[in-house]
């Protein structure tokens, strides 16, 4: 059965503890090549996990390159979509209408005809400052950019600032 990382590491912590308190010459020197040994396979150990990282990667790199065709693909489909919807609502309006004021188009396939839309708000042309604020919504964002900039500055950071721990994490060449 292969040993997992968790598996080494546990082994060496173990066998560092038995090298703290050694009965004999005899057996330190046993415990010396054990723990050499387990190190030894942590460092291929650690080598093996590199490669899979590297190459998983390669997968998320390759996933994200797809991903981002895909989305191209479908925001290409979806404005022709519009297109033709809009050439079809123009077309339409030629149309004579019926008895009703309804301008149709009965086909074999499909019953197309022009229908009132529900009504909706041009958020891109409205005036904000007009609005009562119960009609806007307003999220407070914190910016941590903001805060780290003024920490690397002056050392200080402001009042209710809560600054995660420093962390290590691997680095592969």
């Amino acid at each position: 059965m292969a040993l997992r990382l968790y598996d080494l590491t546990e082994e060496l912590h173990s066998l560092l503890d038995e090298a703290d308190d050694p009965e004999n010459e005899e057996v330190a020197q046993q415990i010396s090549r054990q723990i050499e040994d387990t190190g030894a396979k942590i460092e291929e150990k650690l080598e093996n996990y590199a490669a899979v990282v590297r190459e998983l990667d390669a997968t998320e790199k390759a996933l994200k390159e797809e991903k981002s065709r895909f989305d191209n693909r479908m925001r290409s489909i979806r404005g022709h979509k519009e297109k033709l919807k809009a050439m079809m609502t123009d077309a339409l309006f030629h149309v004579k209408p019926d008895g009703k004021g309804v301008h149709r188009v009965k086909g074999e396939r499909f019953h197309l005809y022009l229908a009132n839309n529900p009504p909706s708000v041009d958020t891109e042309n409205c005036d904000i400052k007009s609005i009562p604020d119960e009609f806007i919504q307003f999220e407070p964002k914190i910016l941590a950019r903001d805060i780290l900039s003024q920490l690397k500055e002056t050392g200080e950071i402001p009042e209710g600032v809560a600054l995660k721990p420093l962390t290590k994490s691997v680095r592969i060449r």
